[in-house]
């Protein structure tokens, strides 16, 4: 087989030599990846690369000698050379034996309770002490300080600081996962059998979950008080750590949720406010949205006796932290009819997306052709607004189309001159879908030419 990147030559016969020994092993291909690059790479990104089918079996697939030598092609860089990557690739194959055995190491090990239990303590302490940490905690804490100081009702979930500012203000698993990828000693790391390029976040949490998840346990009360802890840090609302391992009260409030969240009335209004232009802007609609969720939350943790008002939103943001570290999913849970809702929200606003029309005469003349367009109306480009640039523009100019971005100073000058709906005549339409402003603006300018250009009327000029 023949290579473009000039270092392939030199890189075939080690390539080769490693394939032999591993017989296309994507695991350890991947191993190969994060040693030549520094990263491990996600098994959809090495199929890719390598041209390899994933598929949806148990298992991960194998790479022929050819999809492994195309792929390490695919990833070099220009300036990357042979004399770089050959001892690389010669070390992984020389040490493929320590590293399997590295592996059942550290497939076989089992945490006891007594290390699980230490490794809480240490966590909570690392968090108190870690000075990033804290800066996080202090903003999210000013936010809830803000509000409670306010005078707003405080039981008006549409003050709800997970609303007003978004649900990411509770999202305590980001922070928790964060606090597990440096909690392992190095004399630890060689005991569970954990090289230097190992995801160890993922390890501690996998060989911890059996602990986590015997509610009532030593260990699972000490996760349950470090959670309380960093939401209470950065809400000001405190929880029993209790409340957090009362099996019977969560799955009562999880229950009360869905069924509020997945109530058709419910799902009917959020289809209604999605779709209402005169609430405001999509994030004004998301707002109300969101605050229809808390609403739902709040009365669902009332219902169950757990808790009330902005508390329920509380708990249930450490409940959900909870479950990510014990490896628990409730199908047909809180969880899942939240994030249905929200799915329809990034449907609805942030996945409905049209092509972008480069800001160009040729284009929008041959986009106007395909809609009907007569070829007595065209575009033509303005190079600038002097009389001089102006007299190039044909006569009579029917339309005039501008892209310009939306900076905050202009936002700010907008706020205080006259508003576009007073003027008279003008009809102001409001964007909602990424990248349709310049097909809209073509419609628009040929459907408001003198004469009904839309209309058929035969409207002349350019645009």
């Amino acid at each position: 087989m023949s290579f473009v990147h000039p270092a392939m030559t030199g890189l075939k016969a080690p390539l080769e030599a490693f394939h032999d020994a591993t017989g296309g092993n994507l695991q350890e291909i991947a191993e190969l990846f994060a040693a030549m690059s520094g990263q491990f790479l996600p098994p959809e990104i090495l199929c890719q690369l390598m041209g390899v089918e994933l598929g949806g079996g148990e298992g991960l697939p194998t790479a022929s000698k050819e999809q492994l030598l195309r792929g390490i092609e695919a990833a070099l860089d220009d300036g990357d050379t042979a004399e770089k990557y050959a001892p690389i690739i010669e070390a992984q194959t020389g040490g493929l034996e320590a590293r399997r055995e590295l592996a059942r190491k550290k497939e076989a090990f089992e945490m006891s309770e007594e290390v699980a239990l230490d490794i809480e303590g240490r966590l909570l302490q690392r968090m108190k002490a870690d000075e990033d940490l804290k800066k996080h905690i202090a903003m999210g804490r000013e936010v809830h300080d803000a509000w409670r100081q306010s005078g707003q009702d405080l039981t008006d979930s549409a003050y709800f600081p997970c609303v007003v500012i978004g649900p990411m203000v509770l999202a305590f698993d980001r922070i928790l996962a964060g606090a597990h990828g440096s909690i392992l000693s190095k004399e630890e790391r060689e005991t569970m059998g954990l090289s230097e390029l190992d995801d160890s976040v993922s390890f501690v949490l996998a060989k911890m979950q059996k602990h986590r998840a015997c509610l009532g346990g030593k260990v699972a009360q000490a996760q349950a008080e470090r959670i309380a802890w960093i939401a209470d840090e950065v809400t000001g609302t405190p929880l029993p750590a209790d409340i957090l391992n009362n099996e019977k009260l969560l799955a009562s409030t999880d229950s009360a949720i869905a069924a509020s969240v997945n109530e058709g009335s419910f799902q009917d209004k959020v289809e209604s406010v999605l779709q209402d232009v005169s609430l405001g802007t999509s994030d004004d609609r998301v707002k109300v949205v969101e605050g229809m969720i808390a609403t739902a939350v709040a009365s669902g943790a009332s219902k169950a006796g757990a808790t009330d008002g902005y508390a329920g939103c509380v708990l249930t943001a450490c409940v959900s932290a909870l479950n990510v570290e014990r490896g628990i999913a409730i199908e047909g849970g809180a969880a899942d009819a939240v994030r249905a809702v929200r799915r329809k929200i990034g449907d609805r606003f942030f996945r409905k997306k049209w092509l972008p029309l480069e800001s160009n005469p040729d284009i929008f003349n041959g986009l106007g052709a395909q809609l009907g367009m007569p070829p007595n109306v065209c575009f033509h480009e303005v190079f600038g607004l002097d009389p001089d640039l102006l007299a190039m523009v044909p006569s009579p100019a029917s339309a005039v189309l501008v892209c310009f971005p939306l900076t905050e100073s202009y936002k700010q000058k907008a706020t205080s001159i006259q508003t576009l709906s007073s003027v008279q005549g003008l009809y102001f339409m409001r964007q909602t879908i990424p990248n349709a402003c310049g097909t809209i603006a073509l419609v628009h300018a040929y459907a408001n030419l003198p004469g009904g250009g839309g209309g058929g009327g035969g409207g002349e000029g350019a645009v």
